[in-house]
């Protein structure tokens, strides 16, 4: 993303508790009553990033690990390293652990959790995982016609080139105020864009005041314009959430897209055919703008999907709408602007 910081997901509690993401002290909802929307958006953070307080073992994790059919996590906690494997399915006791809304049967063991039977097992050693293996792609025959910048840091953002895809993807949006710009190559060959003063995900983080309902009505519309822009363009994003949006500090201005690398999806926040890696299309955007949707009221990175993120009305509907499974049970982007555009 174009920005010049990033603030990961963990740090959520921490703002909170040092101040950082605070209610607006300057009126009381008791008072006057006139950010009601606001002041249940306050509630339901602080309720979401008290969970992993409530139980111990939350706080003491060491280290988690997903399968990589994501059937089953196995993480660590406590000094000991106790070792802990969740085999989770909806409305069982290993998804309402997951789901932070119980605690572990037992402490000081070695468990397994399958469903809602659970049973001592054998110890199993934690391993440091190793860094992902670089797959970046040579891209030095895309980048041969790009203009020579030398970056400003106040001005540009810098990275290395990844795929030969997101290139392509960046010269179909030429032009687009949609899309980040690519303004030309580093002599090191590293990407140059134009810097953005923040994210999405940054700005719902720290500015919780804000998040009221016509700022983020204001924002889906930008953000259905945004996706309608790139798939007039033959893309299909598959990774959009609000840290690959970017945000010029003034609303009335178009939300910008990055990171067309068009490859992955972060996880639990792309539709279900994304993480398959099949039968995706403009429709696996649409569900991908229920996570966006979320990351307005409670600015998380989800990893699975039995934590319950509560959508107050008036955008309930919207959310549960984008978020269908089945792809045509999903309405399109113009459907869905009809029914943003009457909140």
């Amino acid at each position: 993303m174009a920005t010049g910081e990033t603030v990961p997901s963990s740090v959520g509690a921490k703002l909170i508790s040092q101040g950082e993401v605070q209610k607006d002290k300057s009126r009381s909802p008791q008072k006057d009553g006139a950010h009601p929307f606001s002041d249940k958006i306050m509630s339901l953070r602080a309720e979401y990033f008290a969970y992993p307080c409530r139980f111990p073992f939350w706080s003491q994790t060491r280290g988690t690990k997903w399968d990589t059919h994501r059937t089953y996590l196995e993480l660590w906690y406590g000094d000991a390293l106790n070792f802990v494997r969740l085999v989770p399915s909806k409305g069982t006791l290993a998804a309402a652990i997951l789901g932070f809304r119980v605690d572990l049967p037992m402490y000081a063991v070695d468990l397994e959790i399958i469903g809602d039977s659970y049973s001592i097992i054998d110890h199993k050693e934690f391993v440091e995982e190793e860094g992902e293996e670089d797959d970046r792609e040579d891209c030095s025959e895309e980048l041969e016609d790009l203009p020579l910048i030398s970056p400003d840091a106040a001005l540009h953002f810098v990275k290395k080139p990844s795929y030969r895809s997101e290139l392509l993807n960046l010269r179909r949006c030429k032009g687009s105020p949609h899309v980040v710009q690519l303004l030309g190559k580093t002599e090191t060959g590293d990407l140059v864009f134009e810097k953005f003063p923040s994210d999405l995900f940054i700005f719902s983080l720290r500015n919780p005041q804000m998040v009221t309902v016509a700022t983020i009505k204001q924002f889906m519309l930008h953000l259905i314009d945004a996706v309608a822009d790139i798939h007039s363009r033959g893309i299909i994003h598959r990774d959009l959430v609000l840290r690959n949006l970017l945000y010029s500090g003034d609303i009335s201005k178009p939300v910008v897209i990055a990171d067309l690398q068009s490859r992955w999806g972060s996880g639990v926040c792309a539709a279900p055919e994304v993480r398959d890696q099949k039968n995706f299309s403009t429709a696996s955007d649409v569900y991908a703008l229920s996570t966006c949707l979320m990351q307005f009221i409670v600015p998380v990175n989800p990893r699975h999907p039995f934590v319950e993120y509560p959508i107050p009305a008036p955008f309930d509907v919207i959310y549960k709408v984008c978020v269908q499974e089945e792809i045509h049970k999903r309405p399109s982007l113009a459907e869905l602007r009809t029914m943003v555009e009457k909140i």
